[in-house]
């Protein structure tokens, strides 16, 4: 319909009292803080098939978003999930597939401080309990400019696996790093994916492509007032436009498979 919103994407990455030197670790006491601003404004989370299904789309006053979270750290199980249950909201994700259980040695961290992903154990608790799973690649390698054989492992094989590992059917990817191009998208589309979620759109043609939405990430300095911006449907700030540089630069220098 022509009346028909977007529904936002806010995505966080890890939730902890511990800290790095970077802006991916929100504490236990602003994500409350967070939570409690889109309860308090009316929020409803959607999964992802719900996302999905609807094309992410929602009329005006259903006031939905789809909450994710990248790389699916333990923390997120310990800090954020019981602050979520409680608000009556659940949330999307996103395992690198190929470091269930292990520390994120994949990431070239500032100062080599590091964070332990969820087991498949850990990961099933939160499915049990409402959440849903979408894929995040096998390794967390950018995948624009890839090779077809690497796009294959981390699309195709990965996709496969996460469904058998997880009994549930994936459809949706966020890309890792944020980044994607023609050719992933294309290998994405083929492999039976049907939403992706990103920093940018790979070209401008492609910026209302279902595999292209672009998502807000939630930093520790977003507070009340702006996380009842997110969720009306603005638009990124400057600190999510310097996030969404860093992925750039990031992706670069560590984002290629070993």
């Amino acid at each position: 319909m022509n009346s028909s919103i977007s529904i936002p994407i806010l995505t966080w990455h890890k939730v902890s009292p511990r800290r790095e030197p970077g802006i991916t670790v929100v504490s236990p006491a602003r994500f409350r803080l967070q939570v409690a601003a889109l309860q308090a404004a009316g929020a409803r989370s959607v999964g992802l098939a719900e996302y999905i299904r609807r094309d992410g789309l929602q009329e005006p006053g259903e006031g939905l978003c789809l909450l994710c979270f990248d790389d699916a750290y333990e923390c997120v199980a310990d800090e954020a999930f019981p602050v979520l249950q409680r608000a009556g909201l659940t949330a999307a994700l996103f395992p690198v597939l190929g470091y269930l259980g292990k520390w994120n040695r994949w990431d070239r961290g500032l100062l080599g401080r590091r964070f332990r992903h969820l087991d498949e154990g850990g990961i099933r608790r939160l499915l049990e309990a409402g959440w849903s799973v979408g894929l995040h690649g096998y390794s967390h390698c950018s995948l624009a400019g890839c090779s077809l054989t690497i796009l294959e492992r981390e699309l195709v094989d990965a996709r496969s696996e996460l469904e058998l590992t997880f009994g549930q059917t994936v459809h949706a990817i966020a890309w890792p790093f944020g980044r994607c191009d023609r050719r992933a998208v294309r290998v994405a589309e083929a492999a039976g994916l049907r939403a992706g979620f990103g920093q940018a759109p790979p070209s401008p043609h492609q910026a209302f492509h279902r595999l292209c939405r672009p998502r807000l990430a939630v930093y520790p300095l977003h507070g009340a007032a702006q996380m009842r911006a997110m969720w009306q449907g603005a638009g990124p700030d400057v600190l999510q436009r310097l996030a969404g540089w860093g992925a750039r630069l990031s992706a670069l220098i560590g984002g290629r498979l070993p």
